[in-house]
């Protein structure tokens, strides 16, 4: 009885790690969704020059209100825009003060992962993992033990 509730909650936290994985290289792959609320909000504009650009990656790079040196990269989605940009040679790069290494082009998304399914994501994952024990219980439940099945066939 013990060992099967054991098993049942490992299995739904494992379930729940599952999906909190997930979201977790969401916001690798497609960036934080919760900073461009705090760029918006608190994020300094400055201007610094292109160093380069590959496809629809432009990167720049901008001196902090300290005067400190910083590089990023931007991925930028109308190819018109990469254009213009590689024509002028200059942006303009909203940063978080005290987290300058958080940064983007003024004009575009620092993510492109919209918040909704980040917490989706995670709501589930969070919420759904007693469900997955509560199956995982049920069906462990169910199957006869090894013992039943050798007396009833002989």
């Amino acid at each position: 009885m013990r060992d099967r509730i054991r098993i049942a909650l490992f299995s739904g936290v494992l379930w729940s790690a599952a999906w909190w994985g997930a979201a977790g290289a969401l916001v690798q792959a497609h960036g934080n969704p919760l900073m461009e609320a705090r760029l918006q909000q608190s994020g300094f504009r400055v201007q610094g020059p292109v160093t380069a650009i590959a496809g629809d990656r432009v990167s720049y790079e901008f001196l902090d209100f300290g005067g400190k040196k910083h590089t990023a990269e931007a991925l930028v989605g109308d190819p018109n825009r990469v254009r213009a940009l590689a024509k002028s040679g200059i942006v303009t790069v909203v940063y978080l003060p005290k987290e300058p290494e958080v940064s983007k082009l003024e004009g575009e998304r620092y993510s492109t992962l919209e918040s909704w399914i980040l917490f989706t994501l995670a709501g589930v994952g969070f919420l759904s993992w007693p469900v997955v024990a509560w199956r995982f219980w049920k069906r462990r439940g169910q199957r006869p033990s090894p013992t039943a099945a050798s007396s009833t066939t002989g």
